[in-house]
């Protein structure tokens, strides 16, 4: 007897169920086949394996698991990516609109002939330029 059906220390409660059933997901998870197909499939390279778990022979963490586990990451555990920010900004600068980047031009002393006689990627360039050398200029003066 494998102990399958029964409670085991690590299986997760389902707060719905009553305390001595193991949903039929669980108990398919844990039947032979289904874990030795499993462990075929991971040694062929086409799937992951949970060492730990529901499908544990022991029922307290002494055996391997052997249960199939997607390769591809799951969407709540990926962190966001923060935005590309300019330092001394709070603008990303690819998705900054032309009046505004003519504006940051315009608070960090450009005169208006260059503002106007650049394109809108040079300005940004400007930008990204000004707004770094204002950065270490800062980091310099609180540094001494």
């Amino acid at each position: 007897d494998a102990g399958y059906g029964e409670k085991y220390f690590f299986t997760p409660e389902n707060e719905d169920d009553s305390d001595d059933q193991v949903t039929i997901e669980d108990e398919i998870k844990c039947a032979p086949w289904n874990t030795t197909r499993a462990f075929l499939s991971s040694m062929r390279g086409k799937c992951l394996l949970d060492q730990t778990g529901i499908a544990d022979p022991t029922g307290c963490g002494q055996g391997f698991s052997y249960v199939r586990v997607s390769q591809k990451p799951q969407k709540d555990d990926t962190p966001a990516m923060p935005k590309r920010l300019v330092t001394g900004t709070n603008a990303d600068l690819r998705k900054l609109p032309l009046k505004e980047a003519k504006e940051i031009c315009r608070d960090y002393g450009v005169r208006e002939e260059e503002i106007n006689a650049l394109s809108r990627w040079e300005i940004i360039d400007v930008i990204r330029t000004l707004s770094t050398q204002a950065a270490k200029a800062k980091a310099d003066s609180s540094g001494d």
